[in-house]
């Protein structure tokens, strides 16, 4: 009895050599895998991963527990995944930072915008606050202009856009012109400091007109005309009656900065321990 157990001992260890072998062979094998060739020279997984310093597995160290403690505070605060609406209200204030974020049909776009939804509600509640927005609104402020101004924008080639020139200077009615010629006419709203045209309409008044080429058609002319004015922190950047549309907008201008300030306040719930040496 002992001799057969003695045998089946031997056989089960004889076959956890050859697994362990096996194993180790495999693993020779993935670090001695080409990933690249150079002329005749092969560049092999081996290599690569000895490239890897401690910087850089400290870096990606960083990555994996900032998406986890991300993801944590997520499930902590039970927030709901974004339904699409919310992420399409959402996609054009990200296109302003990343043009390559295109549609919700690409899974990537998807997983980005979620997760900017989720940071944007950690950031309300954790990093956010009225002094933030009344420096990010003076900023933006002293770029864009103290004013708020609607214009009629009217497109043509040159001959028909003197005509609208020469009634205006007469102050006589141009809807007729428009009508018969007919022009292409827009209502827009821009700032009177940063604006498509380069101009400077602070010291604008309503029904001042300006003729400029249109930058897009070389051969295109636009007269502009000013039907409205209003101070900007009366309307886009009253905090108070817009704070939602300033919120959107601070995140399209910021969300790599809070989604930091926000890791740094989740961090101090947390103990972290590094293996990796720098």
């Amino acid at each position: 009895m002992k001799k057969k157990t003695t045998i089946i001992s031997i056989l089960v260890l004889s076959v956890i050599v050859v697994v362990e072998t096996f194993a180790l062979v495999n693993i020779q094998q993935n670090n001695n895998n080409a990933i690249a060739t150079l002329d005749d020279e092969i560049i092999t997984q081996k290599q690569l991963t000895n490239q890897l310093d401690s910087k850089e597995k400290k870096r990606l160290a960083d990555k994996l527990i900032n998406d986890k403690i991300i993801d944590l505070e997520i499930d902590t605060l039970n927030l709901k995944s974004p339904s699409e609406e919310e992420m399409l209200k959402q996609l054009p204030y990200i296109q302003l930072f990343d043009s390559s974020k295109k549609t919700l049909a690409d899974e990537q776009t998807k997983e980005f915008v979620k997760e900017y939804i989720h940071v944007k509600e950690l950031a309300k509640k954790y990093t956010l606050n009225d002094e933030k927005f009344k420096k990010f609104i003076e900023d933006e402020r002293n770029f864009n202009g103290d004013y708020l101004i609607k214009i009629q924008e009217i497109s043509g080639n040159h001959q028909q856009l003197s005509k609208i020139e020469d009634s205006l200077k007469q102050a006589k009615d141009i809807n007729s012109i428009i009508k018969n010629n007919s022009l292409d006419i827009k209502e827009k709203n821009i700032f009177s400091l940063t604006n498509e045209y380069n101009q400077d309409f602070s010291q604008s008044k309503v029904g001042d007109y300006l003729h400029v080429m249109d930058e897009h058609h070389g051969s295109g002319h636009k007269i502009i005309i000013i039907t409205n004015i209003n101070k900007s922190d009366e309307t886009i950047f009253n905090l108070k009656e817009n704070k939602e549309e300033i919120l959107n907008v601070y995140m399209s201008k910021n969300y790599f900065q809070e989604r930091l300030d926000v890791l740094n306040v989740l961090k101090m719930k947390h103990k972290i321990k590094y293996a990796i040496k720098e």
